[in-house]
């Protein structure tokens, strides 16, 4: 999050980001135990990744990954990317298809 995302436009929102969330050069054993993917063994049930093509906060590179590591340990996991949309829901298109996907999701999975 500190190299990749909007977070790393700037030293300032490096060093705001720092106090709100924790330093990873300080406190990375804090961080990794509060990060889904270093978490991600820990994942039992089916999880949905609901993702914007241009979120600039959480780069879609990371639910992607967490994707991966889910399936390689058998847990199912699927996504829904919106194109064009960054970090939210940011259209009534979006947030149909985002939550008639949801809805189907809860459906297969929940009893």
């Amino acid at each position: 999050m500190f190299n990749s995302s909007d977070w790393s436009y700037s030293d300032k929102l490096r060093e705001r980001m720092k106090k709100v969330v924790g330093d990873p050069v300080t406190e990375l054993d804090k961080l990794q135990q509060v990060s889904p993917v270093y978490q991600f063994e820990r994942i039992q049930r089916p999880v949905m990744f609901v993702h914007g093509s241009d979120d600039l906060r959480v780069p879609i590179e990371h639910s992607m990954r967490m994707i991966e590591l889910l399936k390689l340990k058998g847990v199912d996991a699927e996504s829904i990317r919106l194109t064009g949309t960054g970090h939210g829901i940011g259209s009534v298109e979006d947030a149909t298809l985002a939550y008639d996907r949801i809805a189907n999701f809860l459906a297969r999975h929940l009893d």
